[in-house]
């Protein structure tokens, strides 16, 4: 059975790439082309779902396929924490409205008090919240260094892996899509507790009203007069004074309402009609405070929906799978032999010292971090997990000026687009006389000399950046002729 929600999809999809890169390179790139050429015209996450169908379809039945467990846990403990938001917000509304609505019969509901207790605070959390979701976008959505807001809900999802019992993805996915869906997450609940928060209070004035005789006046210390207080009162309630005239007070009632502490009891000029305001407050409630949080709820919810299709996107196995789709088979046949792109040529990166300026940038520990080469002392050694700034303050630990960098890249790993990014960054920190060489290493059982199918998708990814700045090399005999961690 297919997954309905499209968090478990991700999830399943996150853990079933993981798995499958343990499958041989051929059977995977046989595989994602042959579903490529069938969703061309897609955009990139509807591409990436229809190849989990067409995966689906094809695997073992359901009850071999022990992913599909990880999606639906964490699916269902979000649907009990979305519950749970909702009954706290119906216990913690229905508690604070009863305790509002007190009427010992000596003194009326202040209307005002109500107000403040039941709109004023949550209207302020509302606009706290959007003041942060306006923080959230100005301050790096899309992963701008410097956002605080990222990694402070980055522990939601820690929560939510420990209740399900299953991790989101592995670690090496986007931290920044992460957060962000995280963030949206958790104004997700918040929203929904806010919505119970109402219906809570709503509940109770109406059972209230149905069982005993509340009677709402005003009265405050400040010099207010009846016809400012009438302006007010009108001015919340014009949203369905067309619909609801009842629920509108008029000036006779907001005049009649008054009611002063004197003499142990309250003195009013009109107390036989002082439960004529009960259809305001319940106005007020419905559309001040439950309708801004429904507002809200569906803002949010769709927010996270596309935090979540960014989440299945900011993947590194995901994007080796789209381009996978995107990348033409290059003669994988047993007695095919494809011919590297022109590009590639030997350069002897094993002497940087030859390459005046250049500077060894090794991604994913394609060598060891104590690899003894001549040009140890001046690599620089990025990986994955690494933000983009954490990525631009190691480029820049020498103050030496860079003429060139050599990108050591393991061969047998598909191009992603995070390399692809890592290039441009590289070429943008360098001036127009400046050059890249990307050096694909081979496995160990090849003599570390990369296989020419994937000297062939290297040199088609990186052809896409149309930059003649950018070289493709395969390692000299220097270099392997040191041992290094393939890790």
């Amino acid at each position: 059975m297919a997954d309905r929600s499209l968090l478990a999809k991700v999830v399943n999809i996150h853990h079933f790439l993981e798995a499958d890169r343990r499958a041989a390179l051929r059977e995977r790139m046989t595989r994602d082309r042959a579903i490529g050429l069938r969703v061309a015209q897609l955009n990139d996450a509807r591409r990436i779902l229809h190849w989990w169908q067409c995966v689906q379809a094809s695997a073992a039945p359901p009850d071999d396929r022990a992913e599909q467990s990880f999606g639906a846990s964490l699916v269902r403990v979000r649907r009990w924490l979305s519950l749970a938001m909702v009954v706290a917000g119906v216990l913690t509304g229905g508690s604070i409205c009863a305790l509002a609505l007190a009427y010992d019969g000596r003194f009326p509901v202040n209307l005002l008090t109500f107000a403040g207790l039941m709109l004023g605070l949550p209207t302020l959390l509302l606009l706290l919240t959007c003041v942060s979701m306006a923080w959230h976008q100005l301050g790096g959505a899309q992963g701008a260094p410097g956002n605080p807001t990222l990694p402070r809900n980055r522990w939601l999802i820690s929560v939510w892996e420990h209740f399900s019992g299953a991790p989101f993805y592995p670690e090496e996915a986007q931290a920044n899509a992460r957060g962000g869906f995280a963030y949206w997450q958790v104004l997700l609940f918040s929203q929904l507790f806010g919505c119970g928060f109402f219906l809570g209070a709503i509940g109770t004035l109406m059972v209230l009203v149905a069982t005993s005789d509340l009677a709402f006046g005003w009265s405050t210390t400040l010099q207010l007069d009846a016809q400012w207080v009438f302006r007010a009162l009108h001015t919340m309630a014009f949203p369905w004074a067309a619909w609801w005239p009842l629920a509108v007070p008029s000036l006779e009632l907001v005049e009649a309402s008054r009611f002063y502490r004197l003499g142990g009891g309250a003195v009013t000029s009109g107390p036989a009609i002082l439960g004529a305001w009960w259809p305001f407050v319940m106005g007020s409630l419905l559309i001040w405070g439950l309708l801004p949080r429904l507002l809200m709820v569906m803002l949010c919810y769709w927010r996270t929906r596309q935090a979540t299709y960014r989440l299945l996107i900011d993947h590194r196995e995901v994007q080796a799978v789209l381009d996978r789709m995107a990348t033409p088979l290059l003669g994988l046949g047993e007695t095919t032999e494809v011919v590297p792109a022109p590009a590639a040529r030997d350069i002897p990166v094993g002497d940087v010292g030859q390459l005046s300026g250049s500077t060894v940038v090794v991604w994913n520990r394609a060598v060891d971090a104590d690899y003894p080469a001549t040009w140890a002392d001046r690599g620089v050694w990025l990986s994955s997990r690494m933000s983009a700034q954490e990525v631009r303050l190691s480029l820049h630990k020498t103050a030496e000026p860079i003429r060139s960098w050599v990108l050591l890249v393991k061969a047998w790993e598909p191009p992603t687009l995070e390399v692809l990014d890592l290039v441009e960054l590289l070429l943008s920190e360098l001036d127009d006389a400046g050059r890249i060489v990307v050096v694909p290493v081979g496995l160990p059982d090849d003599e570390y000399q990369p296989a020419l199918a994937d000297l062939g998708i290297w040199s088609a990814a990186l052809s896409k950046l149309e930059q003649s700045r950018i070289e493709l090399a395969k390692p000299a005999a220097e270099l392997l002729s040191r041992p290094f961690d393939e890790r």
